[in-house]
Order: structure tokens, then C-alpha cells, then sequence
């Protein structure tokens, strides 16, 4: 796997617009949390979608718009930085609020990511992290999604859809990087669904989150040093 194999292929994905059905369980809190920071850093900004969220509910902050994706950094609705998230060039302690939604699983060096989104955070700011969850459920619904995908952009699953993390995993990246968690869970979609209604109707099946959860979602807090 090689970052131009990642730039090639995030930059012809479109990841479409609104909230999407995993987030919605974490996104008020994400919303206040926002609302509540004057400087924010999204790694990874991609078409823009949940800065455009974000400031559609109110949210007044400076916004930084990271991608490794030149086209998404040029295009971004604000501040758009071309860069890479396991070395961001920002100095230690640059913002309240730091996220990434579905970018630290597309490479081996996801502690690393997490350890830098941590740097660039300040003392008691928060961080925000979304990645497929390891489950029988996102083996299905993303193995499928990959052979859809793979004879049109023709690359391996890691860069495609990005590697599963479990729970216990996410936790421990959380507190090698001096993270305190704040809610951990796995959600979402359980089946390949055909549709955004029929997405939210399985959302609400009472089966155990953390076997069947296809999309994990982790909110931490920088602990003062």
C-alpha cells in the first residue's frame, strides 16, 4: 500500500451528504462539543460534509480542513491543509476539538494517527474518532461493499474500506496516546441496507452492540499533563 494509492482512490469516493446513521446516536454531544470550541481540525475533510453539518447547526468555530487528497484540501469549505494524519503539521496543543471520521483504518499505523491527533489537542480538548467496528456483521456488509468497489478502483480492502477495530482495540490506543474516554460504542447498520429508512428501522434491533455493531464511534478528552 503506498499514499498514492490512497490519494488515487479518496479522491474518486464520494461519501455523500447528512448525518449518517451511526452517527446520529453521538452526534448531539459531538454538536455541543463543537459549538462549545473556537478552534476545530478535521483530519481528513474529504468533499467537506460534516464541517458543512456542523456549521448548519450553529457552529461559529475556525475550522482546519485536512486531507491527503490535494482536489479535497483545495476544496474545502474552510482553511484546507494538504497533509497526512500520522504527521500533521500543526504545533502541540493548536486545537479544542480534533476528529477524524473513518481515516485512522486505512493504514498500519493507527496508533500513530490517534497519537498525533492527541499532539495537536489541548489540555482538556477533546478528540473524536469513527472507524468500522470488528464484528461478523462489518465482515459481511464491507465484504460485500468491496467487491463492488474493487473492480472499480482496483485496490486492496485496508485502503478501500479500512481494517476492523474491536472495542478493547480502541481503548488501548485511546490510552497509549493520553486519552481519557469519554462514550465508546459500536452502532449502525447490521445488514447491507438498500436504503437510508430501511438503515435507521435495523438500527433499532435490540441485538448486542458489540458483536453485531457494523461502525464504531469513540469520544476522549486530552487529560491535562
Amino acid at each position: 500500500m503506498s499514499v498514492g494509492d490512497i490519494r488515487r482512490i479518496w479522491g474518486e469516493i464520494d461519501l455523500g451528504e447528512g448525518i449518517h446513521p451511526y452517527e446520529e446516536r453521538i452526534f448531539p454531544t459531538f454538536c455541543q462539543i463543537a459549538n462549545r470550541s473556537e478552534k476545530i481540525l478535521e483530519i481528513g475533510v474529504g468533499r467537506g460534509r460534516m464541517v458543512k453539518i456542523l456549521k448548519a447547526n450553529g457552529v461559529a468555530a475556525d475550522f482546519f480542513c485536512l486531507d491527503l487528497v490535494a482536489e479535497h484540501a483545495r476544496d474545502a469549505p474552510e482553511n484546507g491543509v494538504l497533509g497526512d494524519s500520522r504527521e500533521l503539521g500543526f504545533r502541540d496543543r493548536s486545537f479544542d476539538l480534533t476528529y477524524s471520521l473513518g481515516v485512522v483504518e486505512h493504514f498500519p499505523e493507527t496508533l500513530k494517527a490517534i497519537k498525533e491527533h492527541a499532539r495537536v489537542t489541548k489540555w482538556g480538548g477533546y478528540v473524536f474518532i469513527s472507524t468500522p467496528h470488528r464484528s461478523l456483521a462489518t465482515f459481511v456488509r464491507l465484504l460485500i461493499f468491496h467487491l463492488k468497489l474493487k473492480g472499480k478502483h482496483h485496490a486492496s480492502f485496508e485502503v478501500l474500506l479500512g481494517r476492523n477495530i474491536s472495542l478493547r482495540q480502541m481503548r488501548q490506543y485511546c490510552k497509549e496516546a493520553g486519552l481519557e474516554i469519554i462514550q465508546l460504542s459500536a452502532s449502525g447498520p447490521i445488514i447491507p441496507a438498500a436504503n437510508p429508512l430501511l438503515q435507521r428501522l435495523v438500527n433499532v434491533i435490540p441485538l448486542p452492540s458489540r458483536k453485531f455493531g457494523a461502525y464504531l464511534c469513540c469520544l476522549a478528552r486530552k487529560l491535562d499533563a
